[in-house]
């Protein structure tokens, strides 16, 4: 009897890895429903990603439900490797020209216009050769055949000519969404100062406070953090600024005509909501001016707990956590908590603590 529930219990183990397994990514994507199941609707848009071993020439399908961007899948699933810096930093060569390991992708179902296109994030630097590439790897895993492709930066445009002259139609961002003018990414309210970036500002020159609202003229491969994005070309709802928005739940929408209506506002404080059809953007009222100064004043205010100085013993850090930081000071029990996590790469220093006590 033992014997048989010892049995049951590892066949149940067996089929619960294998589901998970299948629910974390695939090699093929032959039809609509198993495309429902690993991509995401964002928007009017339905995503999904795909990663290309660069050697093996093997393809992953994986669960953008599971897995919010490619180095989640390629160091932990793929790789195997710690979230380290070093580690991160070799992930990210697969987005200069030349790729080690990996060619990553998304496709993109336009639901309101009903098309197809496959892109690259957008300080991805591919080359002509690998999205021929990944073109033809997708004709023989994914159900949707002759997808084009759809450059989502500057830098990408300028490959665009040359990818159309290899035979592969090319989209861009202007034609899928030519029918709408306005895009909403992520609903929500700001109040904040209106920054209009000038065309041509280059990406290591923004610099933005917290409580500004952008307007965005050109595609940028990130963003610093701030109240609210407003953008004039449109992106795919997972282009790196588009996922910081949804990730600080502030209002982001692209809206084709943005520097004629509200330019006019550039520089001064402004109230900024989202909907689902439309963007509005005007001067803020003194209330809510009020209300945004009380904020800031807010966050400037770092409020301390009250020191423990009835401790006074010497502690070495390995016998600390955060939750000393009232008996030994923040630091010390920082470096106790990165001690006792013991990261990959990481040293700390033997030490200990002097209590505030002293």
């Amino acid at each position: 009897m033992k014997r048989a529930v010892v049995l049951l219990v590892l066949c149940l183990a067996t089929a619960t890895s294998h589901a998970d397994a299948r629910r974390a990514w695939i090699k093929s994507v032959p039809d609509a429903a198993t495309w429902k199941h690993y991509s995401k609707v964002i928007g009017s848009d339905e995503v999904g990603k795909f990663i290309i071993d660069i050697k093996t020439n093997d393809i992953y399908f994986i669960d953008i439900n599971l897995f919010n961007i490619h180095a989640d899948f390629v160091l932990g699933v793929l790789l195997k490797q710690a979230w380290t810096a070093d580690n991160v930093r070799e992930y990210n060569r697969n987005y200069e020209r030349v790729k080690p390991k990996f060619i990553l992708g998304y496709l993109t179902h336009h639901l309101k216009i009903k098309k197809w296109t496959m892109a690259f994030w957008e300080g991805d630097k591919i080359g002509p050769d690998d999205v021929i590439r990944a073109r033809k790897r997708l004709d023989t895993s994914f159900f949707i055949k002759d997808l084009p492709f759809r450059p989502d930066s500057p830098m990408q445009n300028k490959i665009a000519p040359e990818v159309a002259r290899k035979g592969l139609k090319t989209i861009t961002n202007d034609e899928v969404y030519k029918s709408s003018p306005f895009q909403a990414f992520t609903k929500g309210r700001a109040v904040g100062k209106l920054r209009v970036v000038p065309i041509g500002t280059l990406y290591e020159n923004l610099t933005f406070a917290r409580s500004d609202i952008v307007l965005l003229q050109e595609s940028y491969p990130d963003i610093t953090p701030v109240a609210g994005i407003l953008a004039t070309q449109f992106s795919t709802p997972l282009s790196h600024v588009n996922l910081r928005a949804n990730s600080w739940r502030i209002p982001n929408a692209g809206d084709k005509k943005a520097r004629e209506k509200f330019g006019a506002l550039d520089g001064k404080t402004v109230y900024y909501e989202v909907t689902d059809t439309s963007a509005v953007l005007r001067e803020a009222t003194a209330a809510e001016i009020a209300e945004l100064e009380g904020r800031i004043v807010a966050q400037k205010t770092v409020k301390l707990p009250p020191a423990n100085l009835d401790n006074a013993k010497f502690a070495m850090l390995t016998r600390m956590r955060g939750k000393d930081a009232t008996i030994y000071g923040a630091k010390s029990a920082n470096l106790g908590e990165i001690v006792t996590a013991n990261l990959e790469g990481v040293r700390v220093p033997a030490g200990f603590g002097v209590p505030l006590f002293f």
